[in-house]
């Protein structure tokens, strides 16, 4: 009898842990490009669970409590968490076990809500998570992503998003801008790894300038992810160079005296993969093209066994 008693208790437990460690999205976390276009305060895609009630804290900066008191305060870390959109989708704080969470607020300045899929575009962060990182002084992202070309990415896909209307705007930046003010976050990633073509890619570089623009004004920040080329290819390029600068920093109408006169993002994050000299090959692009080495942010893949290898001296 005590043995079925114990199995008893053991299955209530599973089918408690089963029950309340899962998170219930029931709350539109994720649009679709149509849904994007489609959003307005009073729509069924909008929820009022996800505003940020906390603004963003002055960060708190001391170079007596740095190991070397001479190093720039303009260095930042930015965090960018694989897979937010499945782990830490939830408009009230969760009292339960086995949640992911984060507690080192003061060692990073920015963080990213990384994720999505080919049909999940838009990722918008919850409310609990831009609250804790608000009260640090972190600033908080949203994601927009175009998946790769083999998990189902297509252009058809970029160009509904690209879509301008008959003055040549894009229509989505002000819904962009409206969801950031709205949500209260702090501005957009923007992830295209889907491989394309060069007017695709041309016309994503061309958003990518009048959504910083749009963006800045409102005092937050874009930043775009090395993988798309100009030509529309995807090549990452693990360090800021010729190719991947003009995502960051180009000649509007070819007339600039130093052939660099259009801000096109507020930063750049590199990807993984590099050797210990790409770094400063970084800084030398971005003072090339008049921007600061901080602008550029170089990966550092913490996922055990994948993708970065040992660093090369």
């Amino acid at each position: 009898m005590k043995k079925k008693r114990l199995l008893s208790l053991l299955l209530l437990i599973n089918i408690t842990y089963a029950t309340y460690s899962q998170i219930i999205n029931d709350v539109p976390y994720i649009l679709t490009i149509d849904e994007l276009k489609n959003w307005t305060e009073s729509g069924t895609t909008a929820d009022p669970i996800l505003i940020a009630t906390e603004d963003l804290a002055t960060r708190f900066i001391s170079t007596n409590t740095q190991v070397n008191p001479n190093l720039s305060n303009s260095l930042n870390i930015a965090y960018l968490p694989d897979g937010m959109n499945n782990f830490a989708n939830y408009g009230v704080e969760q009292s339960q076990f086995n949640l992911y969470n984060f507690t080192h607020w003061s060692y990073i300045d920015k963080l990213i809500w990384f994720g999505g899929t080919a049909s999940q575009s838009v990722q918008l962060p919850s409310a609990p998570w831009t609250n804790a990182a608000h009260k640090n002084g972190v600033k908080v992202l949203g994601n927009i992503f175009f998946a790769p070309t083999a998990f189902g990415g297509s252009t058809n896909t970029i160009l509904n998003f690209l879509e301008q209307d008959s003055g040549g705007d894009f229509v989505v930046i002000p819904i962009l801008i409206n969801i950031m003010q709205y949500y209260n976050f702090d501005g957009w990633f923007v992830n295209q790894e889907t491989s394309t073509n060069t007017s695709t890619a041309l016309l994503m570089q061309e958003f990518l300038g009048d959504l910083t623009v749009a963006v800045e004004a409102e005092g937050k920040e874009v930043m775009w992810y090395d993988a798309m080329r100009l030509n529309g290819n995807v090549g990452w390029q693990n360090r800021l160079n010729s190719t991947n600068s003009p995502f960051v920093q180009d000649d509007a109408d070819g007339n600039s005296s130093n052939g660099f006169e259009k801000r096109v993002s507020s930063s750049i994050f590199i990807n993984f993969f590099w050797p210990s000299w790409y770094p400063n090959s970084s800084n030398a692009r971005a003072n090339t093209i008049g921007r600061s080495e901080f602008d550029v942010f170089t990966g550092v893949d913490l996922w055990p066994g994948r993708n970065q290898s040992n660093f090369e001296t």
